[in-house]
């Protein structure tokens, strides 16, 4: 009866251990299942594929991930294989957010969904995932899904694929090339933000659709090519526009040209057009009736000319633009927006014609060598901070009468930091 009881006691313990097997590799094999994944995690030493089969719902993936996140592994890592996955339709958002111990992934078919920072790194810290295998059902690759994935060698997207979320795969530093297939309709801002290393790019045929920042910091991107289906986004001497060039979409390259001119069809140049540019010179026609927040942001230009249709300088527009010297806003402008020549380091006269009502907060803030400033007498506010850091400003010249100065609304420290031997020149003319 005793050894009857032993020998049962064996059995039910091989029943409820984690099967292992061993791959060609030698690495081993352990198989999970939604009912003993935590245990079979917990007894885990050494680096495995670990395999986990069966019937599994997006609660419990959530879980698993949570699992994987709270145990030390110490150097350990997995191959985490979902292929034979059963059920599962969608990767909840963070699912697989941090964790460290993943360094290859295998989705299971039927996914279609993968979920906001499903896979990505957090707090600055670059993932261990090298490889991704998508299912050929996935439609939707969420916000942030997989960035920070910095090693990630390689990506391929299923023809499946329909939207790729904001920042999907930015910082994917080992990225060299990137097919985006046909179904896909919209690729979200920042998708390939910071892929140092993305060499090519195949747009398909029904891409609709790319946000700002999309290919920014990809400094060697050389090759990009977009589908002639195509009937949404046309790419021409290295600048991508919308199908009718009403608008820029953003520039790709201009490494080896120092000016460009904008065709007379644009309408509106969008967020981040231009960010960190080359090009020393743009000629923007008076088509341009709007240009988007931070489009020039620290661009190389060295002058600027706004056209007569915008009525507005958007938020950081020329901000870091380290080459201006000397600048002037046109009458038909009524705002100056914020940080708009933020840290333009080198301005260093200004000239605001008539028609401008409102300087925004720290739109000249950290304009170190600025000297002078000429305000008009329309403008009724002047915001927080408009000229804080400005240290070299001797003089304003305001068209006004020292009574209208007095009376335009000014924001707390919208001169901080000038200097206390800063003059007004009121009743201005030139």
């Amino acid at each position: 009866m005793k050894k009857f009881l032993q020998i049962f006691a064996l059995c039910a313990l091989c029943v409820l251990a984690a099967p292992m097997v061993f791959a060609q590799n030698d690495e081993p094999v352990i198989t999970a299942t939604k009912d003993n994944f935590r245990n079979v995690i917990a007894a885990i030493k050494e680096s495995c594929t670990l395999e986990i089969v069966g019937e599994i719902d997006t609660k419990t993936v959530k879980l698993l991930g949570d699992a994987l996140r709270k145990k030390d592994f110490q150097g350990i890592s997995f191959k985490l294989d979902m292929s034979k996955v059963t059920g599962l339709e969608h990767i909840e958002n963070w699912s697989f957010g941090d964790c460290y111990c993943i360094d290859s992934v295998i989705l299971p078919s039927g996914v279609r969904i993968i979920g906001k920072s499903a896979f990505c790194g957090a707090g600055g810290w670059s993932t261990n995932i090298k490889s991704i295998t998508l299912s050929d059902t996935v439609q939707n690759i969420g916000d942030r899904a997989f960035w920070w994935c910095g090693i990630l060698e390689s990506i391929i997207i299923p023809d499946s694929v329909k939207i790729i979320g904001d920042s999907a795969f930015g910082s994917c530093w080992k990225i060299e090339s990137v097919i985006i297939p046909d179904k896909v309709e919209r690729i979200g801002s920042g998708a390939f933000y910071d892929c140092k290393n993305l060499k090519s790019v195949k747009l398909g045929s029904g891409v609709k659709s790319i946000g700002a920042r999309t290919f920014e910091r990809c400094p060697n991107l050389s090759e990009f090519i977009v589908d002639e289906k195509n009937e949404h986004i046309k790419f021409v001497d290295g600048i991508l526009f919308n199908s009718d060039e009403a608008s820029i979409i953003c520039c790709i390259f201009d490494k080896d040209i120092n000016s460009y001119v904008i065709p007379d069809s644009i309408e509106s140049i969008e967020e981040w057009a231009f960010t960190d540019c080359h090009f020393k010179t743009v000629t923007i026609p008076n088509s341009v009736k709007k240009i988007g927040e931070y489009a020039f942001y620290g661009s190389d230009l060295e002058s600027i000319t706004i056209p007569a249709g915008i009525e507005n300088i958007e938020k950081g527009v020329f901000a870091y633009c380290l080459f201006i010297k000397n600048l002037i806003i046109p009458s038909n402008i009524k705002k100056i927006g914020q940080v708009s020549f933020s840290n333009c380091k080198n301005l260093e006269y200004v000239t605001i014609q008539d028609g401008t009502e409102n300087i925004d907060k720290w739109a000249f803030d950290d304009c170190g060598n600025l000297k002078s400033i000429t305000i008009p007498a329309t403008v009724k506010c002047i915001e927080k901070g408009a000229f804080e850091n400005c240290t070299s400003l001797e003089t304003i010249n305001f068209t006004g009468a020292q009574t209208q100065w007095n009376s335009i609304k000014k924001g707390k420290d919208w001169n901080k930091n000038c200097p206390k031997t800063m003059k007004i020149n009121f009743n201005y003319q030139e």
